[in-house]
């Protein structure tokens, strides 16, 4: 049995911390609208009293215990409107803090917010000592009440069985996602718009080269209803809620990197096509702290083919073996109809082997048990390009990184604006951080969170044998302002240029 690293010390190559983020989105909930919570009917609100209360809970997902002393920093998101007359949401880092609340020995926190001070939308920072931080980034202010906000949160340290149930809750929340919005069902979604997508001109000097091409990939794009908010938002920011969701924090980072330049490159090549990023991708705005720093330390990345953004397809399992040409691709899992994806043949979407992971007549999941490419099997999705279950696979237990994983899935692509994250970077820590000797060696001392520093070396990914369930993890070694060297975990180094590197 492996010695457990203390929780207080947040060590990197125990398994249970990196999977320790994973609930930091997945598990929140919200009760429906018009259900009271005992809070809400002691908060102090009364008629004579000017102003909105947000209120809510925080528990222990695996235990239902009460957080005692949960930090809630509330925020006031910004909005203005652009000369034609269309909204802009401004990134979460430039967001008005408006206080402060902790968590009382029920777990519940309300907070009035202040009276003159009219907003549209709201975000959410919760920390609580020992769990792992998120952010529910757009919360929607109406004229009425604020539905109460029950968050719960997860420890540092997780044992097999309460990964095994985050993966439970996450299946089924992402199922019913899907279901409410049929319009972030891939397969779906391009059967009512596959159009060869127009290019924007590339700069002079920009010119496209195989071994270090560029492109230009917007900061801003236009979204419809995204949490109620139809304008411009941050693409990154955006491309976080869709990672959060589509693959979610229990994931191996270098996984999520990966489905990120992939949702990226789709959400890109749809806003080139349509004029509106999101749709054939789900999205929530309780975004995990991993999978946002997954998106931003691949920032402005994407996939082309023949000098324009592909049609980035995913889906959740192929049949474990291989994945599905394009013109092969599944309508879904609720009709199974083989060929159902409408595009034709992709050639950068070509049938390609997984990485052995077990299908879905094995889960609980919906699955599809079809005759196609000449043999029986069993597909969740519509199991053409990056398989998500794979990448986990390849990730996790083999040791790939993100770029090894999108070469091996789409067929002859290139990287723009790539590697993104590497030696040179400006750096945030994003909990308090070990520091090694070597990549997963001995531990030199804790930098807290918040403290910057700049990559000097690395990318390393030695097998690491405390690291089960995963044995791969992408280490860099780091020079902190503090002036300590050493190596530390990619899972929570950041990029500077965050929108919430300085609040999370």
């Amino acid at each position: 049995m492996r010695k457990m690293v203390s929780t207080s010390e947040h060590s990197f190559c125990f398994t249970s911390l990196l999977i320790g983020v994973v609930l930091g989105f997945f598990c929140f909930t919200i009760p429906p609208i018009g259900i009271a919570t005992t809070w809400e009917r002691r908060a102090p609100v009364s008629s004579g009293q000017r102003g909105k209360w947000i209120t809510g809970s925080v528990i222990d997902v695996t235990s239902g215990r009460a957080i005692v002393g949960a930090r809630i920093d509330i925020f006031k998101r910004i909005v203005d409107v652009r000369p034609d007359g269309t909204q802009r949401l401004h990134p979460l880092s430039a967001s008005i803090p408006l206080g402060t609340t902790l968590t009382d020995d029920e777990g519940r926190f309300a907070f009035r917010l202040p009276s003159g001070n009219p907003t549209s939308f709201l975000a959410l920072s919760i920390r609580a000592e020992g769990y792992w931080s998120a952010w529910v980034a757009l919360i929607r202010v109406d004229s009425g009440l604020i539905p109460p906000i029950d968050v719960e949160m997860v420890r540092v340290a997780l044992t097999r069985p309460e990964l095994a149930l985050w993966a439970r809750r996450w299946g089924r929340l992402k199922e019913r996602l899907y279901q409410q919005h049929p319009s972030f069902d891939q397969a779906v979604d391009l059967r009512t718009w596959f159009t060869p997508a127009p290019r924007p001109t590339l700069d002079k000097g920009a010119l496209l080269a195989q071994d270090h091409p560029t492109y230009p990939v917007p900061d801003d794009v236009y979204v419809v209803d995204l949490a109620g908010f139809t304008g411009f938002i941050d693409l990154d920011e955006f491309i976080a809620g869709v990672v959060s969701i589509e693959m979610g924090d229990g994931f191996p980072l270098e996984a999520l990197k990966a489905q990120a330049v992939a949702a990226r490159s789709f959400a890109v090549e749809r806003f080139h096509r349509t004029g509106v990023a999101n749709g054939g991708q789900a999205y929530t705005p309780r975004i995990g702290s991993k999978s946002l720093t997954a998106t931003i330390n691949t920032s402005k990345v994407v996939m082309l083919y023949d000098e324009g953004v592909i049609v980035a397809l995913f889906s959740a399992r192929c049949n474990g073996d291989f994945t599905l040409n394009s013109e092969d691709g599944l309508s879904g899992t609720s009709t199974c109809i083989v060929g159902g994806l409408g595009v034709g043949r992709l050639p950068y979407a070509r049938s390609r082997p997984c990485s052995g992971h077990i299908n879905c007549s094995q889960t609980s999941e919906r699955c599809c048990e079809v005759f196609v490419e000449g043999r029986l099997q069993y597909i969740h999705g519509h199991g053409v390009g990056l398989c998500q279950r794979g990448a986990q696979e390849f990730a996790g237990r083999d040791g790939w990184d993100w770029r090894d994983i999108l070469t091996d899935y789409y067929t002859d692509i290139a990287l723009a604006n790539a590697p993104g994250f590497t030696i040179g970077v400006t750096v945030t820590t994003t909990a308090n951080l070990n520091v090694r000797e070597t990549p997963c060696g001995r531990r030199l001392t804790t930098v807290p969170r918040g403290m910057r520093g700049m990559i000097i070396n690395g990318p390393e990914r030695p097998f690491c044998d405390l690291a089960a369930p995963y044995s791969f993890f992408t280490w860099w070694q780091v020079v902190y302002e503090d002036g300590t060297v050493g190596w530390s975990v990619e899972d929570y180094l950041r990029k500077t240029n965050a929108p919430d590197s300085s609040r999370e």
